[in-house]
């Protein structure tokens, strides 16, 4: 996504799927989607400079994971429980 500064709008739009997002966070050079699809919790990294997604990966984070934290080499989780 890259944001137009003037306008406040998102003129590109990156395709991810069918997912249900529960969280986005941005590090590491990319930005990073936390959701849900058929298959269950998933992690899409999407390369907003070629505007795609580059990689994805389904997950075994249970059912109440809330959050997705990037950096020092790694992707966190958060579980409300």
């Amino acid at each position: 996504m890259r944001l137009d500064e003037q306008s406040g709008e998102y003129p590109t739009e990156i395709a991810v799927g069918e997912i249900d997002p529960i969280a986005l966070a941005v590090g590491e050079g990319h930005v990073w989607l936390l959701g849900k699809d058929l298959q269950g919790n998933v992690v899409v990294k999407v390369d907003t400079a070629a505007r795609k997604v580059v990689d994805s990966t389904h997950v075994s984070l249970g059912e109440t994971v809330t959050d997705i934290a990037v950096g020092e080499g790694g992707v966190w989780f958060t579980d409300w429980q």
